[in-house]
């Protein structure tokens, strides 16, 4: 992270090197069948590079301006290879599409820049998407869930680059009829439980590293009661970028935050129609015949799992919610309406498999709760490159706090600070330039300081007093027609 890396190796902040751009195509206008190859970093104006953990792969795109007619001369259909390698000198992680080259699978809108020149976009891709879209799963998977996910990215995705699964708990027996590999990976981390943690619900996605399946309580701890330490802290306020020597203090620049935006805050229509607040999963024993309730609590559940923030030992945090529940009505809060959100589930146990029934009802709705808690309390931050954060990350933000509480001092945001969960970082390089940018998104579901508890119920005012009417819409517009007439 920031802490290992070599500044000697840097020139400034947002330093970073680039190999040549190039493009393979087996498509050319003589007629050839011998793939060739062109340098097009010339062209290039602008590389967007994305890692998302809701994402399957990596993407992007290059902005190209072109006199040459590349397109038609090359000529480019789509489904051509892009080969470069592109890092942050000093660091040990880059992104080496010479070794794993993308695809590009699309050329945008193209608009004439000058009478000489054109303007156009080449997205690009990871090659197990397209791996994806050509090949089925269409067998029976058996054992832990975190064998099944290997067996689909060894097997059918047939992918070449690292692979990091957390341990799933549990026998389990599957079929999948004729589903893509992304299909089922997706059904398998809905389903799979993890061996450390409480919590069920895994990401699939690639970064820089190859691709990982993990839950949100891996990407926050390392082990039970103990949090994973943040990989960076990001300062938003004009900092001191000189060292003791008067020099440039490098490391400083690049956890400079420049500029941020408050992408999410609180939604609780959204926690309540989701079920992230409260549910009800309703489990059929399809052998036995049986079925039973599960009911699920937000307040409840919230100290038994790992979140973004704890309180210095690594201990879970049960006081810091992104959405306090407080007291709504009749004496019961918001999270206490389970039969407002209803899930299902069913247990196969004896019916094509004797394993054990793994308890998971509960996990179910603990991971439909995360998701959505994750996604409520959402900023997004701009800062110097550095190919050594990845989506996954845990990083520390610090934003100042625009009410001056003591004359003179700019004292940090307590909702806004703290500990955050990098879920998306976009790279933005300008190979005409020597300084590139990236754009992260952190999300988190708790906050630095609890916020405010209160006693006072809140009450609709059409609930005090008289109930409200109900009349007969159809009455009414013929007593107006008798009037008019």
């Amino acid at each position: 992270m920031y802490s290992q890396l070599n500044a000697d190796d840097m020139k400034k902040a947002g330093d970073y090197t680039l190999s040549p751009i190039v493009v393979i195509s087996k498509n050319t206008s003589d007629g050839s069948s011998t793939a060739k190859k062109v340098d097009i970093t010339s062209l290039v104006m602008e590389i967007q590079l994305y890692e998302d953990i809701n994402e399957k792969c990596l993407a992007g795109q290059l902005v190209c301006t072109d006199s040459t007619g590349l397109p038609n001369n090359f000529p480019m259909t789509g489904n051509e290879l892009l080969q470069f390698k592109f890092g942050t000198p000093g660091s040990t992680r880059f992104y080496d599409f010479e070794k794993h080259p993308m695809v590009i699978y699309k050329i945008g809108q193209r608009m004439v820049y000058n009478p000489r020149s054109q303007v156009y976009i080449l997205y690009f891709c990871s090659q197990e998407a397209f791996t994806n879209q050509t090949s089925k799963v269409r067998r029976s998977l058996t054992g832990d869930v975190s064998k099944m996910i290997g067996e689909v990215c060894n097997g059918e995705l047939n992918i070449q680059k690292d692979v990091f699964i957390e341990p799933t708990r549990g026998q389990r027996k599957y079929v999948i009829p004729r589903w893509n590999p992304f299909h089922t990976l997706d059904f398998l981390c809905r389903n799979a439980q993890s061996k450390r943690f409480k919590n069920t619900g895994y990401k699939f996605f690639e970064t820089a590293d190859g691709f990982k399946c993990q839950s949100y309580e891996s990407m926050l701890a390392v082990a039970p009661d103990t949090a994973r330490p943040s990989m960076a802290k990001f300062v938003n306020q004009v900092a001191n970028t000189r060292d003791a020597k008067g020099d440039r203090d490098i490391l400083k620049e690049m956890q400079t935050i420049s500029e941020y935006k408050i992408l999410e805050n609180f939604n609780t229509m959204k926690l309540l129609v989701t079920g992230a607040l409260s549910s009800r999963v309703l489990k059929t024993d399809l052998f036995n015949k049986t079925f039973k309730n599960a009911d699920f609590k937000y307040s409840d559940n919230y100290k038994e799992l790992h979140h973004t923030e704890h309180d210095g030992s690594g201990a879970r945090e049960d006081t810091k919610m992104t959405a306090p529940v407080y007291p709504f009505r009749n004496g019961k809060q918001l999270d206490d309406h389970p039969e407002g959100n209803y899930l299902h589930t069913s247990d196969t146990k004896k019916v094509h498999n004797d394993f054990d029934s793994v308890d998971d009802e509960d996990k179910i709705q603990i991971a439909k709760s995360q998701e959505v808690m994750f996604d409520s309390f959402k900023m997004r931050i701009n800062l110097p490159g550095f190919t050594g954060l990845s989506a996954g990350d845990v990083v520390s933000v610090e934003i100042p706090l625009y009410e001056q509480l003591n004359k003179g001092d700019l004292d940090i945001d307590p909702y806004l600070s703290g500990r955050y969960l990098v879920s998306k970082i976009t790279h933005k390089i300008n190979p005409r330039e020597t300084y590139n940018s990236m754009i992260v998104e952190v999300i988190k579901d708790s906050v630095k300081r609890p916020y405010y508890a209160t006693d006072i119920e809140v009450e609709p005012v059409l609930h005090k007093g008289e109930k409200g009417k109900v009349y007969d819409n159809y009455s009414i517009d013929d007593g107006i027609f008798s009037l008019l007439s």
